[in-house]
């Protein structure tokens, strides 16, 4: 079954409303991270570097949202290389992303329940070699995006609008359970077990540990992670299942959920910035060693 799927006004309306804040909102959040964990802090621990990465790739993410603003026109086949760049960009580092926030969440829930075991099991060492496999490993898993266009012959798509696989369960499985379902299970199991132990722990707040605040910062975190990722992998799993490929209109309105369901999942790209970078013990410290006029700061270890 051949259908021409074209999101309707509404929806690119929408899209071009979310996405304009998102770009400049997340461009700013995430050079200001960038600014404080790689010129600001003389010492780069586990999480400055698993939140360096974060904020690269969240940038990198965000470059691709003007591209996204325009897929609505066509592309014509001279233009393709383009569009397939824009879009394994895009899917990249929206699964690195989740996977260097899964890390993020490990990295925590060794930190805090496991103590002891942190001296073996972490290092800034192991930290940098974990983000390159999973850079490596999602830009590998990025080719099978440009199979979609191996066989190519209309002379115009429609870039972004085209993305399925609902037929290829060796795509549609892993991007779902591996891509999302484990991570979520993990961030979601580390975050409670993070605030069960900082409420057995007994900790009292003072000026270098906030108990209370932590465990906010920490179940925000992972609603964020649920609520932005959760509706997109649904329209993903929306459009393998045979129920909604049985005609057009089925397939159209799959279609419009995952455009919408997008641009949720891009909200993250701003949150991030909020949840991780200026929740931390490192960004808060270089802002306010920023303010007095002192020089780069030193961080002996991590609140969150």
């Amino acid at each position: 079954m051949n259908c021409t799927f074209e999101a309707n006004g509404d929806v690119h309306f929408f899209q071009f409303v979310v996405y304009i804040p998102i770009f400049i909102i997340g461009l700013i959040v995430n050079f200001l991270a960038l600014w404080a964990f790689c010129w600001k802090l003389r010492k780069w621990t586990e999480t400055v570097i698993y939140m360096t990465n974060l904020a690269v790739s969240d940038i990198m993410l965000l470059s691709s949202l003007p591209f996204k603003i325009y897929s609505h026109k066509e592309w014509r086949k001279n233009k393709i290389p383009l569009c397939i760049f824009t879009e394994s960009l895009y899917f990249v580092n929206m699964y690195v992303s989740i996977f260097i926030i899964t890390c993020i969440s490990v990295d925590r829930y060794i930190a805090i329940r496991h103590p002891f075991k942190a001296m073996s099991l972490r290092s800034p060492k192991k930290a940098a070699i974990t983000c390159a496999t999973i850079w490596i490993t999602t830009c590998l898993w990025s080719i099978l995006i440009h199979y979609k266009y191996s066989n190519l012959t209309d002379e115009k798509i429609v870039c972004f609008e085209q993305v399925s696989f609902k037929n290829d369960i060796y795509v549609t499985v892993p991007l779902n359970i591996v891509g999302f379902t484990i991570p979520l299970t993990i961030v979601t199991f580390c975050s409670v077990q993070i605030v069960q132990a900082l409420r057995q722990s007994g900790m009292m707040n003072s000026a270098e540990f906030n108990t209370v605040k932590t465990m906010k910062i920490i179940t925000a975190s992972a609603i964020i992670f649920a609520v932005c990722f959760t509706p997109v992998h649904f329209g993903y799993f929306l459009e393998w299942l045979p129920t909604f490929n049985k005609d057009c209109i089925s397939q159209q309105h799959v279609k419009l959920f995952l455009q919408v369901a997008t641009c949720i999942a891009n909200m993250n790209c701003c949150l991030n910035g909020f949840g991780y970078y200026f929740a931390s013990a490192e960004v808060c410290q270089v802002f306010k060693m920023q303010f007095k006029g002192q020089g780069p700061v030193v961080i002996n270890h991590v609140q969150i």
